[in-house]
């Protein structure tokens, strides 16, 4: 039988622990969510170029 689920939906992170290699955007993110003060947007960048 073949699964109606999506890869992407099936292996997507289900919470911040389960991010890989994301350190700083989790910081980020759990640092707004600790504040309550979340932006209305956010831009995630590569600083190494």
């Amino acid at each position: 039988m073949i699964s109606s689920t999506s890869s992407a939906s099936e292996y997507r992170p289900k919470n911040f622990e389960e991010i890989i290699g994301q350190d700083a955007i989790v910081k980020t993110l759990n640092n707004a969510i600790d504040k309550d003060n979340i932006p209305q947007a956010l831009l995630f960048v590569d600083l190494e170029v």
